[in-house]
């Protein structure tokens, strides 16, 4: 059964209209003259005709249906219809909001697809489909969901988290008195102990099994994955399907091994807006490689972390000012790249494995049986979790293998990528 009418008004939306953006509160021109000329009868009634011509050019892609009636009802009807009254045309799991008197058409809940069809066909119009900035003036408070197997995604997203809680939650400690101002996101370091950062925010842990968790409007949510061969994970795509949110600003972060995030970040902004959240800000930052750590070794380094910082507190600003919202769209293709890269072996040192267990619990797929030198190779997802955390460090990608691929790659990742920020 599909959303409700009621539902899908709750969800992330976007507009099509004759403007290319939003119309900044302070801008230098004279909006509301110039609204009120477009808004003249005869003016308004072209516009309605182009809107007509959308929702039909659309129809002969997609399903629709006027206030939940029968599907595909005539052309003449539907032109009928929104010329004279309010109207929620459902499109699948979306809808548009059309109205006689209104220069835009609302689109609610588009997945990419739909989204990007829309926009070809409202280019043909004349007409432009933009995201409205986000007014977070009641947002106080700051979540982290991530998939981080080796540790390089949690800490981006904390330090995002910590800068963000500094100035958004009220639960976020300030100095003492007399002491000196710390920069934001100072707290990336100070908060380094996993209980006190649970006091300034709570962390969603994607490679445990609890993953489900919701948010309202209040909360910003940070989503920090890795990139794996240009696309985010399976297995963190598949439990991003839990947490869900309700209008809830996002933003998304995607750490890469210096050679490309590619279609990463936007696949990920994708996942997180189809569960209702609006996406306001994005970034791919530069992390050591989780297999060939001589790419992007040290990373992120000193000078990264202060443009994390600075993007996160940027970011915090804008909401406090409610002017929030990505101001051009994230870099990627859709469809996104196929999935590549084969499945690596990890080679067990028997004579120095002590059966503690350690891998086979931390494994975020559940792939290492027990006793802890077994691994399903089918079910593996070579995040190289088990790798990082074995005690007695008797696990590793064969020798041969890893100094071919790190050949391999060489000229790919050898020189320094920067860091990307999208708000």
């Amino acid at each position: 059964m599909g959303m409700t009418i009621d539902e899908l008004l709750k969800t992330s939306y976007w507009v099509i209209d004759i403007l290319p953006a939003q119309v900044p509160k302070d801008g230098p021109g004279q909006y509301f003259a110039v609204e009120k000329y477009f808004l003249d009868e005869k003016r308004l009634a072209a516009i309605k005709e182009k809107h007509i011509n959308l929702v039909l050019k659309l129809n002969c892609y997609r399903k629709i249906s006027i206030d939940g009636g029968e599907s595909n009802p005539a052309p003449e009807l539907v032109a009928a219809e929104m010329r004279k009254r309010y109207l929620h045309i459902t499109v699948d799991e979306s809808m548009i909001l059309s109205e006689p008197d209104d220069a835009n058409l609302t689109i609610f809940n588009p997945d990419a697809e739909l989204l990007d069809l829309v926009r070809e066909i409202a280019a043909g119009e004349g007409l432009y489909v933009w995201k409205p900035p986000f007014d977070g003036k009641e947002v106080d408070k700051v979540s982290l969901v991530t998939f981080s197997p080796t540790g390089s995604s949690m800490a981006v997203g904390r330090r995002i988290a910590d800068a963000m809680a500094e100035l958004l939650s009220p639960k976020a400690p300030g100095p003492a008195a007399g002491a000196e101002q710390a920069e934001p996101g100072a707290a990336a370091d100070l908060h380094a102990d996993a209980a006190l950062q649970a006091e300034l925010y709570p962390v969603v842990d994607l490679c445990g099994q609890n993953t489900e968790a919701s948010y309202g409007p209040e909360t910003v949510c940070v989503f920090s994955v890795p990139c794996y061969g240009g696309r985010i994970p399976r297995t963190a795509a598949e439990r991003l399907s839990g947490v869900r949110g309700n209008s809830t600003p996002a933003v998304v972060c995607v750490t890469y091994g210096n050679r490309a995030y590619e279609d990463a970040l936007l696949e990920l902004a994708d996942l997180v807006e189809k569960n209702g959240f609006t996406v306001i800000a994005g970034c791919a930052a530069v992390a050591e490689h989780n297999i060939m750590h001589v790419f992007g070794k040290g990373r992120p380094d000193k000078q990264d972390k202060a443009q994390i910082v600075q993007f996160a507190a940027e970011t915090a600003l804008k909401i406090k000012k409610g002017n929030a919202g990505l101001l051009r769209p994230l870099p990627g293709n859709r469809p996104y790249k196929e999935w590549g890269g084969s499945s690596l072996p990890i080679e067990v040192d028997q004579t120095m494995c002590t059966n503690c267990g350690v891998c086979a619990k931390e494994c975020p797929v559940g792939a290492i049986l027990t006793p802890g030198w077994k691994t399903d190779e089918n079910a593996c997802i070579n995040c190289m979790r088990c790798v990082k955390n074995c005690p007695a460090e008797c696990r590793h990608v064969p020798k041969e293998r890893l100094r071919a691929m790190t050949e391999q790659l060489r000229a790919a990742c050898d020189s320094r990528k920067e860091n990307a920020f999208f708000g």
